[in-house]
């Protein structure tokens, strides 16, 4: 193996994490801030569940940068192109337009199911289960005002 090939995974997280690293700092201090407006109602701020969103995605970029320096194997086996993340962003506007159309909690259920095929969930029985813990979530959503 060359040397250059050793760095290659190393490299190519390093830029996930720059580019990961830096849109979750733009949404988190200028995006979130100019969209969301303080509420004077009980319960979670607007901007909370977003906020925590891009958090979480930062700190997964940082793990997975970090996890790239523990890699024993000698390539790198995640595949290669934008045909997941385009499947996960057409599952996103069928879902987005299902909640529109036919509620938050159906649509919301047919999101969960659809993104859980693309990244691989093929199991009936987890599938369904996915689907009855996001109607149970997105009821109580509806129901507590989230």
């Amino acid at each position: 193996m060359k040397p250059e090939e050793s760095l290659q995974p190393t490299l190519q997280a390093f830029f996930e994490l720059l580019i990961v690293g830096g849109l979750s700092l733009v949404t988190l201090f200028w995006i979130i801030p100019s969209q969301t407006e303080p509420s004077d109602n009980f319960g979670l701020s607007p901007s909370m569940v977003p906020t925590v969103c891009v958090v979480s995605i930062a700190m997964l970029a940082i793990l997975q940068f970090f996890s790239s320096f523990l890699r024993t194997e000698k390539t790198d086996k995640r595949q290669q192109g934008l045909g997941i993340p385009s499947a996960i962003v057409a599952s996103t506007i069928v879902g987005t337009i299902l909640i529109d159309t036919v509620g938050l909690v159906t649509g919301g259920a047919v999101v969960a199911v659809l993104i859980s095929i693309v990244i691989g969930e093929r199991r009936i029985p987890n599938l369904v289960t996915i689907m009855v813990s996001a109607v149970f979530l997105l009821l109580f959503v509806e129901w507590s005002g989230l």
